[in-house]
């Protein structure tokens, strides 16, 4: 029991200790100089923000993967659609051609209308995001 006693002492008696050790310390100078990052490496640290890698061009990462999401949301709306049209949870307007299901494209109206209309949400989503960066 004498123990707790010094141990709640001590733990008491520990900011008063550290109140009157208090101390100057010696100013810090930090110089470096800006790096440039290339897309073709050496890489400064572990997260490098531009790569020429996959997609052999000069783009910034979150730009290729922003167009690859892109991409998938329009083939997966027309996926999406066709889905619920062979369910028959939804109307088919048919179209006159072939379907292109590796693309999400087939030939009902409602399906191309969906994905017009994520095509569209995509370009305003764009469009919105150049027009913020400019204004910065």
């Amino acid at each position: 029991m004498r123990a707790v006693w010094m141990v709640v002492a001590a733990l008491a008696a520990s900011p008063a200790l550290a109140q009157q050790a208090e101390q100057q310390l010696p100013e810090v100078k930090v110089r470096a100089a800006p790096v440039e990052e290339s897309p073709t490496g050496p890489d400064q640290g572990y997260r490098p923000g531009r790569s020429a890698t996959a997609t052999k061009t000069d783009t910034p990462l979150h730009e290729a993967a922003q167009s690859l999401l892109a991409a998938l949301a329009v083939i997966f709306t027309g996926h999406g659609v066709a889905a619920l049209q062979e369910a028959g949870a939804l109307g088919t307007t048919a179209l006159g051609f072939e379907p292109l299901p590796l693309l999400g494209i087939y030939p009902s109206g409602e399906a191309l209308g969906a994905q017009l209309a994520a095509l569209a949400l995509v370009a305003a989503g764009a469009w919105s995001a150049r027009r913020a960066a400019a204004a910065v």
